[in-house]
């Protein structure tokens, strides 16, 4: 079987030989000769390249390398340097440098954490093995987080129904603030998502922890198009939040577009209300002085 590439140039080709769901083995070879002398190899490790924080794991004349003890189902940064000490006895100095290449260790026997990463890695095929082989895991929260709540972040539609179908609660997302998987996709304006999920069975009615409905989710994207779709959906545009905002006191609070004012105000949505400080959505566009809001409100209230 052919050793999978994991990184080439004119000079150095690095293969992977063996993966464990603790360690990593690989190789490297020369292409081509350097043009100058070599005398060790070093390698380096790195869990994100972000934080630059590189750990040197071999320092040698081999040229196959394990690494050992490292978390499993999870991928890492390499990589490997020749190096040349100058005849006089000098510190060793660098004749070439590969680029960065990344291996993963293998999945264990499933885990929150594994299953976990093979969501946030985008990986529907080792995800539906892993619930396969642990269905009671697809339900439990990681950083206050459902696995479908993450999908929907990730918004990997293949991803979202492996989960659904491996038994997923679509209507748990972060069970501390009652936010939705579909709370989530009415923001990132993922409208495709959005039909998904209401065509799944998703709660369209239900509130986060201060009262927000999708409907004021919609109103927070600023999309005319989402708002439409949702409030097609049967959400009352006088739903209140905790704040008793209905969905005209945030679209003006939000300083949401003119068009979803104007939609709220064709779909006669009420004026002559208050919210938790006894304050109109005229008080509100007052302070926002926006004058063409202004005016669709005054029109309306025919003043």
């Amino acid at each position: 079987m052919p050793l999978k590439v994991l990184s080439s140039d004119d000079w150095f080709e690095i293969a992977l030989v063996k993966q464990t769901t603790a360690s990593i083995s690989f190789q490297w070879t020369f292409r081509n000769p350097l043009d100058v002398p070599y005398d060790l190899f070093k390698v380096e490790k790195c869990y994100s390249v972000k934080r630059d924080q590189w750990e040197m794991v071999y320092w040698g004349t081999g040229t196959t390398l394990t690494v050992r003890c490292l978390e499993q189902n999870l991928c890492y940064s390499f990589r490997a340097s020749v190096l040349h000490q100058p005849t006089d006895g000098a510190d060793f100095q660098y004749a070439y440098q590969s680029p960065i290449f990344k291996a993963c260790t293998l999945p264990n026997v499933p885990s929150t954490m594994g299953l976990y990463r093979a969501v946030k890695k985008s990986q529907p095929g080792l995800v539906r093995r892993l619930l396969h082989a642990r269905p009671e895991l697809v339900n439990v929260p990681v950083h206050g987080e459902t696995f479908l709540y993450l999908a929907v972040r990730s918004g990997n539609l293949d991803l979202v129904n492996v989960l659904l179908d491996g038994g997923a609660n679509i209507d748990l997302g972060v069970p501390d603030t009652r936010v939705t998987p579909l709370h989530l996709a009415v923001y990132r304006r993922n409208l495709a998502l959005v039909r998904h999920l209401i065509e799944k069975g998703a709660n369209v009615q239900a509130q986060n922890c201060v009262g927000m409905t999708i409907g004021h989710y919609a109103i927070d994207t600023d999309d005319l198009a989402m708002v439409k779709y949702v409030l097609a959906q049967g959400i009352s545009q006088e739903a209140r939040d905790r704040c008793q905002w209905t969905l005209i006191f945030r679209a003006i609070y939000m300083r949401a577009s003119i068009e979803i004012v104007r939609h709220l105000l064709e779909r006669k949505c009420r004026l002559k209300v208050k919210d938790r400080l006894r304050l109109t959505p005229l008080y509100y566009a007052q302070m926002d002085g926006r004058e063409g809001i202004l005016r669709l409100l005054r029109r309306r209230l025919k003043i």
